[in-house]
């Protein structure tokens, strides 16, 4: 049974890359290293696999679900009622008090979208989807994102910030557990804004910014992956600045950064975990005393402190994942935090898990414009450190917050502009992953509601010669989405998860109602989604007929 519980320095060694490779000690963890590798076993992926058999694809639904699903379906094509959906639950909760109300929701909208709130319920759903051939990515989904608190004093906010956090971290390790006892190939999801305060994540953000750009100011080059930065090119970019440096204060300072660089030069990853460490004294003289337009932050002690335990929580985080033999799925969110995400989970996290096998994914949202020279230098990353490259293709889901934001700030849009340019942003991406894939060098899960990029994404697996038990490429769809998908794959013997929620219902609801605010055009265009709904209900009246 679930243990249910309330859910609620950079500049200094804390950040510091060089780890060991953890050793990997229980059966579990020994297996999982098995499923990471590619198999010999198995047939070839059939380049015709009909997503339109409505009788597979529900085949485990009762005729309640797909009515359910249909009316649900068609509730989101309204827009205002999403919006208004929380004030709409809250009244609702006031008429009919708590009881009832979590009854309603279980037999709606909780019901059709989260695995359930006990643990019997949640045990019940993941052996009906494995009884299907689907797996598991399980999620505890409270509204977790740790923000301002209210309480009046700076200790007494830091004081909660950092007890909710934990609380979060025992959430998700509970949820490791229950996932790694549940299924045989097990993934779970998690988010660092959760186990982290989100202003701190921000703060860290702008540090890795702006390191960015004094890289391009001091390397031969600007180009991060093609750029190094010489004893000549720092001389040079520290006299562009200005900053009034004697000759032998810039050598003491270029000494003290290519401590690690065997080669009198340190490439862009070299560089980052210099300056941001090592080079520590010179960072704050740049944050002192650089142009305006670098705008390096400072950060207090306390701050230091607080980044020290997100590294903590996130290594707990991956210890027990990697005990249990569970693959954890870092989630991408807003860009303005997707820097110190990709920071944390590329450049400091997979270089001590991801040696031996790939333990951590993280999530390359498709629909940014910068998406394929992020992969480009994640992927570089990952052969800087010598670690097994592993990723979760999405869309993206904060296409009109990140519009919003962009036209408020007067920044350029980071989003494509049409939704055919992210559809070849995705598979410009895919493209490129899977024949790293190919070359035994990468592991994917193809995340994606989009029945064109399934195909896209088998046609390229059939020609790489991939077999279908091959666990280097997985397919994953949300739960309560998509069931043509993931059933279909499932049931043609390849490896599709769906992405299960679960919770308790008063927690998981805000969680849902956001998510429904967020991927607003997603749910206004499941056209497909209710049309064969709809005939399997339909066959099914004939049936009886």
């Amino acid at each position: 049974m679930i243990r249910w519980r309330s859910s609620c320095s950079l500049l200094t060694s804390c950040l510091a890359r060089r780890h060991a490779p953890v050793a990997l000690h229980s059966s579990s963890a020994q297996a999982a290293i098995v499923r990471g590798k590619t198999t010999t076993a198995g047939t070839s992926i059939s380049s015709t696999i009909d997503f339109s058999d409505t009788k597979t694809s529900f085949q485990n639904k009762s005729t309640y679900e797909l009515w359910r699903a249909f009316v649900l379906f068609k509730l989101f094509k309204y827009e205002k009622l999403v919006d208004k959906s929380e004030k709409l639950l809250g009244l609702l909760k006031s008429i009919v008090g708590d009881r009832l109300f979590t009854k309603v929701m279980k037999a709606t909208i909780f019901g059709h979208f989260v695995a359930g709130e006990t643990g019997e319920e949640v045990n019940s759903t993941l052996t009906r989807l494995e009884s299907q051939g689907i797996l598991p990515i399980l999620a505890y989904s409270a509204e977790d994102d740790v923000t301002e608190s209210e309480t009046k004093s700076t200790s007494e906010r830091d004081a909660a910030t950092e007890r909710a956090c934990d609380n979060n971290l025992k959430n998700a390790i509970d949820c490791l557990n229950v996932v790694a006892d549940a299924s045989q190939y097990p993934f779970s999801a998690t988010k660092i804004t959760g186990l982290g305060h989100t202003s701190l994540l921000l703060l860290l953000s702008e540090v890795l910014v702006g390191s960015e750009k004094v890289f391009s100011l001091l390397a031969d080059k600007p180009d991060m992956l093609e750029g190094v930065v010489t004893s000549d090119s720092f001389l040079r970019g520290t006299e562009k600045m200005k900053l009034g440096f004697k000759e032998n204060e810039v050598e003491k300072l270029w000494k003290t950064l290519k401590t690690n660089s065997y080669d009198n030069k340190l490439n862009f990853f070299e560089w980052n975990d210099a300056f941001l460490t090592d080079g520590s004294d010179f960072y704050e003289v740049l944050a002192k005393h650089s142009p305006h337009e670098l705008n390096l932050p400072l950060m207090s002690e306390e701050e230091k402190d607080q980044m020290k335990s997100v590294m903590r929580r996130m290594e707990s985080l991956a210890d027990v994942a990697q005990e249990r033999g569970v693959r954890l799925m870092i989630d991408a969110e807003h860009t303005y935090y997707q820097p110190a995400i990709r920071h944390i989970t590329v450049h400091r996290l997979m270089p001590k898990y991801n040696m031996q096998y790939p333990l951590l994914y993280n999530t390359q949202q498709c629909y940014l414009r910068s998406s394929f020279n992020d992969l480009l230098r994640d992927i570089a990353a990952s052969e800087h450190y010598g670690y097994r490259f592993a990723i979760k293709t999405v869309r993206g889901a904060y296409v009109t917050l990140e519009k919003a934001l962009a036209l408020k700030k007067g920044y350029p849009d980071p989003i494509w502009g049409k939704k055919s340019e992210t559809d070849s942003s995705y598979h410009r991406i895919l493209n490129h992953v899977l024949e790293r894939v190919g070359e035994g060098k990468a592991s994917i899960m193809v995340a994606t509601h989009n029945e064109a990029t399934v195909h896209f994404a088998l046609k390229k697996v059939n020609e790489l010669g991939l077999n279908k038990t091959d666990s280097s490429v997985v397919f994953g769809q949300q739960y309560g989405m998509s069931d043509n998908l993931t059933c279909t794959l499932g049931s043609s013997g390849l490896m599709a998860y769906k992405y299960t929620p679960y919770g308790p219902v008063g927690e998981v609801l805000p969680y849902l109602i956001r998510r429904a605010n967020e991927n607003k055009g997603m749910l206004d265009g499941a056209v497909r989604e209710r049309s064969l709904i709809s005939r399997e209900l339909k066959r099914r009246l004939m049936r009886k007929n």
